[in-house]
């Protein structure tokens, strides 16, 4: 394949997942999801705010409409081009969970949605996490646990097979299960 013809499969590819991610944004339950997660953040307009695995920069956008200094942090250059064409007056940086691109103590907020499960090593992030969070900063941590994904099917076995090769194929699929752990371990307090 030429260098042409791959650049237009990554770009099909990358307008492929955008319609995905764009779709799923769309559905109530995840703009309901995404608005808690910004209230429990409990910012006021000026704070800054890291949303890790920012993806396409929609979070970033949204609470930069709230007056939020919203940063984005993912570690695809293609997805953080696709969020700075789409918006344009936000900032995004490329990193990733592990070695974020702050001072110790700079930001209030630290919000990552749908991450923590591709990672290989959630307790790194966690420690990233404290470190650039000032005093009395909060994480919000959004995700599931991709080992107790529910499907109704008349094949119980296989669903169950199908279920946990998926779950096999990330870094840390119990990572939902895990947060509470991952936080007071990372030095938190006021877990909830």
């Amino acid at each position: 394949m030429s260098r042409n013809q791959e650049a237009v499969e990554e770009h099909r590819d990358t307008q492929s997942l955008l319609a995905l991610l764009d779709a799923a944004d769309q559905l109530p339950s995840a703009t309901r999801l995404r608005a808690r997660s910004y209230e429990l953040l409990s910012l006021v307009p000026g704070s800054t705010v890291v949303d890790i695995g920012c993806g396409a920069g929609r979070a970033v956008a949204e609470l930069a409409e709230r007056g939020i200094h919203a940063v984005g942090v993912d570690p695809d250059p293609v997805m953080l081009t696709a969020a700075r064409e789409r918006w344009a007056a936000t900032e995004f940086r490329e990193a990733g969970a592990e070695n974020l691109p702050f001072a110790d103590g700079s930001v209030r907020g630290y919000r990552a949605d749908k991450v923590f499960h591709v990672l290989r090593e959630p307790g790194r992030a966690m420690a990233e996490a404290r470190r650039v969070l000032a005093p009395g900063g909060r994480a919000v941590l959004v995700g599931q646990d991709w080992d107790a994904i529910m499907i109704d099917s008349d094949d119980a076995a296989l669903t169950r097979t199908i279920v946990h090769a998926r779950a096999d194929l990330l870094g840390t699929p119990r990572a939902g299960r895990q947060y509470r752990n991952l936080l007071l371990d990372g030095g938190f307090d006021d877990v909830t």
